[in-house]
């Protein structure tokens, strides 16, 4: 498993590539960032994942991880939006991965200009389904989800609409940041 640069945590596997390590880690705590935006500028719109010591007596925060909104990545803290804290590995994955999905919906809304007028996730129903936007239908297909009406597949149905309803959250903070 790989390490955060400048500190000694491990980097969590479900923090892929996409997740930039744009500015230096400190001894307490690491922060990785997804741009949500095609430019990836230090202007841009991004998801920061904050990582700190498994050992909560090593900790200068209170949780494991937290989940910033971010309007812009290069600004001074003010505009912050704490989207989840806490220990909960799975949770911090699902986040992630709802993270990584809404870089794809708002590449998409950023590539057309009709869409790009929405102030809100739910306006973008005014110009198209967007529940389709990005890598939402393939995410769930890659889910499992098969319609049954058994536990299991319920479970799987609502992990992965969590899912989608916090990558939808992220898009919704998108939109409004810059309309």
């Amino acid at each position: 498993m790989a390490r955060f640069r400048n500190c000694g945590f491990e980097r969590p596997e479900f923090l892929g590539t996409l997740w930039q390590e744009l500015c230096r880690s400190t001894g307490a705590c690491a922060k990785v960032t997804l741009l949500l935006t095609p430019e990836e500028s230090g202007d841009a719109p991004a998801v920061e994942f904050w990582v700190t010591s498994l050992d909560p007596k090593d900790r200068s925060i209170r949780a494991r991880y937290d989940v910033v909104f971010r309007q812009r990545s290069a600004a001074e803290a003010g505009s912050d939006v704490t989207l989840w804290a806490g220990d909960d590995e799975a949770v911090a994955r699902a986040w992630a991965r709802a993270a990584e999905i809404a870089k794809t919906i708002a590449t998409q809304v950023a590539d057309d200009p009709v869409l790009r007028v929405a102030g809100s996730f739910a306006e973008l129903h005014d110009y198209c389904d967007a529940n389709c936007l990005g890598e939402q239908e393939a995410f769930l297909d890659s889910c499992g989800w098969t319609g049954n009406d058994d536990a299991k597949d319920q479970a799987t149905l609502v992990a992965s609409t969590d899912i989608l309803n916090n990558a939808q959250t992220i898009v919704d903070y998108w939109l409004r940041a810059h309309n």
